[in-house]
């Protein structure tokens, strides 16, 4: 892609950021992406963005580290560009959902690489930030038996991302339970600037995992 390119594309995803904001987006997410290639970080964005959108739930990407604003949560998503080949050897990414350690996403960037061809690095790359972050949103390790929530991705999988897996029955069911309790909490948007997890963690009530395990009875 040439330079121009490049920055025109750029520009289009800033400037979508600049609409999204007035549109009050669900997640705001940032991504510290090192030495990734630009292009594949690019992409990846705005297909994961599409992905969530297909189920509801706006989102908008930032670069940089997030800031924790009073007891809202922030997630932080970070490409790690080499992953120690003996720390969790089948997973391409993992999340760590905490109020002590705080909410973050590593991606093994490697991994991602050398998963598929180079034309479907970046749907690799927007299914597997887009899985985390739905674990997130679930508040649950759970798994399902296929598309964007399947445990391991096959060859197939990997050759069908080019026209991007779908949501299983259940994880919609999941995600949209969040989305009604984000409605009840209020916009993350003016709240905090990273991703947002409604509602707000409430300390008192235990863990956000303990919390959302119950949450079917807002």
């Amino acid at each position: 892609m040439r330079i121009a390119s490049l920055a025109a594309l750029l520009a289009s995803i800033v400037m979508g950021a600049d609409d999204a904001s007035k549109r009050e987006p669900d997640l705001l997410v940032y991504l510290q992406a090192g030495n990734a290639n630009p292009r594949i970080v690019i992409m990846a964005q705005q297909l994961a963005a599409r992905m969530l959108e297909s189920v509801g739930v706006t989102l908008m990407w930032r670069r940089g580290t997030p800031v924790t604003q009073g007891d809202d949560e922030v997630i932080e998503a970070v490409l790690v560009e080499t992953a120690p080949p003996d720390f969790k050897p089948d997973a391409l990414a993992f999340a760590i959902i905490g109020a002590a350690s705080g909410t973050r996403i590593e991606v093994f960037y490697d991994r991602v690489l050398s998963c598929g061809p180079p034309d479907v690095v970046p749907s690799i790359l927007a299914h597997v930030l887009v899985h985390e972050i739905t674990h997130i949103l679930e508040g649950v390790g759970r798994h399902s038996d296929h598309g964007v929530m399947k445990a391991h991705w096959d060859a197939g999988d990997i050759g069908r991302m080019r026209r991007l897996l779908p949501f299983a029955p259940e994880d919609i069911a999941l995600i949209h339970d969040w989305r009604r309790a984000a409605a009840l909490a209020g916009s993350p948007a003016n709240r905090c600037p990273g991703i947002c997890l409604y509602p707000p963690l409430d300390r008192s009530r235990g863990s956000r995992s303990e919390f959302f395990a119950n949450r079917r009875a807002i």
